[in-house]
C-alpha cells in the first residue's frame, strides 16, 4: 500500500536551467549640427564629441571697413531637446578654445587652431598677383599645410597657388608654413607690417594640442530627442539601445522533487 501521508523530499543538484541574465544593448551613433536620437532606455551617453569651429562676430567678408573679431569658447553647452522640454548641460573647458574638439563625457579635447595673434613684422614681397596686387608672404613654423584660417580685416582663402591671392585676401592654403596677403594700395613690407599689426588672425595647427577638463555625464531619455551644442560645429553622440530583456544564460539550481513512499521504506 501507499501511505500518502508519508512524503520525503529528494533534491537533485547540478542541473542546468534557464536563467534571467542581464538586458542586452547595442551602441548606436547620431551626428550632425543637430543629432537625432531615438532610444528605448534612459541611460548615460557612451560619448559626446563636439567640434568647435572658429567664430567671427558680425557678418559679411572681413575688411578694413568691416572688421570681424575672432572669438573663442571657454565653456560649452550641450542641449538635449524633446517635444516637451530642453535640458542644458554646461561644461567648463578650463581654457579658451578657438577651434578644436571636446569629448565632454570623458573630459578630453584637442586644440586645432592657434590663439589669434598679430604678425606685425616679417612680411616679404613675393610678386604680383593675377589682379595686379602686390603679394607678400610670412613664414610660420606651426601652420598646417593647406590650412583653413581666419583674419579680422581680410577675407580668408585657402588656395595652393600664391599668385591667386587677390587684393583684400589672406591665403592660408599653401602646402608649406607660408601665409600670403594682398592688401589694396599697399606695396611695401613696411606698410604691410603696419597693417597686420592692427588685426589678428588664426589658422589650423600642424600638430593639434591635447587638453583635459572635467567631463560630465549626459543621459538620454526614452523616445526621440536631439542633441546640439553652442560652439559653432557638429556633434556626435554614442548611446545605448536595448535589444533584449535577458541574455538567456543558464545557472545551477536545486530542484525539489516530492514523491510518495511505500509503508515500511526507510
Amino acid at each position: 500500500m501507499i501511505d500518502n501521508k508519508t512524503i520525503r523530499e529528494v533534491v537533485i543538484a547540478d542541473k542546468l536551467f534557464p536563467g534571467g541574465g542581464d538586458p542586452t544593448y547595442e551602441d548606436r551613433t547620431a551626428t550632425g549640427a543637430i543629432a537625432t536620437v531615438d532610444t528605448n532606455v534612459a541611460m548615460a551617453l557612451n560619448s559626446c564629441s563636439c567640434i568647435i569651429n572658429p567664430l567671427q562676430e558680425g557678418s559679411g567678408d572681413p575688411s578694413p571697413e568691416n572688421p570681424r573679431t575672432i572669438v573663442g569658447f571657454d565653456s560649452l553647452i550641450v542641449t538635449r531637446s524633446t517635444t516637451a522640454t530642453d535640458r542644458d548641460f554646461t561644461i567648463a573647458l578650463g581654457r579658451t578654445v578657438y577651434g578644436g574638439s571636446a569629448e565632454v563625457v570623458e573630459g578630453t579635447g584637442k586644440i586645432t587652431f592657434n590663439e589669434p595673434l598679430k604678425l606685425s613684422s616679417g612680411w616679404i614681397y613675393q610678386g604680383a598677383g593675377v589682379d595686379g596686387g602686390a603679394i607678400f608672404y610670412h613664414t610660420t613654423s606651426d601652420k598646417k599645410a593647406n590650412a583653413i584660417g581666419f583674419c579680422e580685416k581680410l577675407e580668408a582663402i585657402s588656395s595652393g597657388g600664391w599668385s591667386s591671392t587677390r587684393k583684400g585676401t589672406i591665403n592660408f592654403g599653401h602646402s608649406t608654413g607660408l601665409i600670403f596677403v594682398s592688401i589694396d594700395g599697399l606695396t611695401t613690407s613696411t606698410d604691410v607690417n603696419a597693417f597686420m599689426s592692427e588685426c589678428k588672425l588664426c589658422y589650423e595647427l600642424a600638430t593639434p594640442i591635447d587638453f583635459t577638463f572635467t567631463g560630465q555625464e549626459i543621459k538620454t531619455v526614452v523616445g526621440e530627442q536631439t542633441f546640439s551644442h553652442d560652439c559653432n560645429g557638429n556633434i556626435e553622440v554614442s548611446y545605448k539601445y536595448q535589444t533584449g530583456e535577458g541574455g538567456g544564460s543558464k545557472v545551477n539550481k536545486w530542484l525539489p522533487i516530492f514523491y510518495p513512499i511505500r509503508k515500511g521504506d526507510t
